[in-house]
């Protein structure tokens, strides 16, 4: 979720990772949908995350135009599209606006909990996604170091948001490393407090 229109973003995003016609803009998202999936020639898989943001930040407007334009995505059942929304527990009955005026009435059919993974799991979701895009990663640093630092002493398990937060900073330390032609820290630094 971004700070702007919801909706009016996600058709940017479309338009510019499909590289389709800037005109679609102007379209309702099932056209650009419609689009990229002619355009990929796949199924297209939208993924919302932190979604929460949407109760947080948008007033009912806004909130029922993205409903309507996700209802109409999913309503053609003949469109390769798959949406995926990823949200924080404490804001999973506000989904309920969805059912509640018919737009998506089989929002609550389909959900998958996450709450904490497994050691195994944390250095699967590391590992894996980075050798599936070809990205350099220690394997070794992330079974010994990393898994461990982040596993709470005598559950053995891992805080999903934990992982996210130390993978978001050392991706950003790569990134930083690359523009200036460097390398990356074998080892995430903790991330700074916010006004810092």
């Amino acid at each position: 979720m971004v700070d702007n229109e919801p909706t009016a973003a996600l058709k940017a995003a479309l338009v510019q990772d499909f590289a389709l016609d800037s005109q679609l803009l102007e379209q309702p998202l099932l056209a650009v949908v419609r689009h990229a999936t002619a355009t990929l020639g796949k199924t297209v898989v939208i993924i919302l995350d932190q979604f929460e943001e949407l109760f947080q930040r948008h007033g009912p407007t806004v909130r029922q135009t993205l409903r309507h334009e996700l209802g109409a995505c999913l309503d053609d059942v003949r469109l390769p599209v798959h949406i995926v929304i990823a949200l924080r527990e404490d804001f999973f009955a506000h989904l309920g606006e969805f059912r509640e005026d018919g737009t998506i009435p089989t929002i609550f059919h389909h959900i998958v909990w996450l709450t904490r993974f497994s050691p195994a799991q944390a250095y699967e979701a590391v590992v894996h996604p980075a050798r599936q895009l070809g990205l350099p990663i220690d394997a070794e640093l992330v079974e010994n170091t990393l898994v461990p630092d982040l596993t709470e002493r005598g559950e053995q398990v891992i805080d999903l948001p934990m992982l996210q937060v130390v993978c978001d900073a050392w991706y950003r330390q790569a990134e930083e490393a690359h523009r200036q032609g460097g390398q990356a820290r074998s080892r995430p630094s903790a991330p700074r407090p916010l006004g810092s």
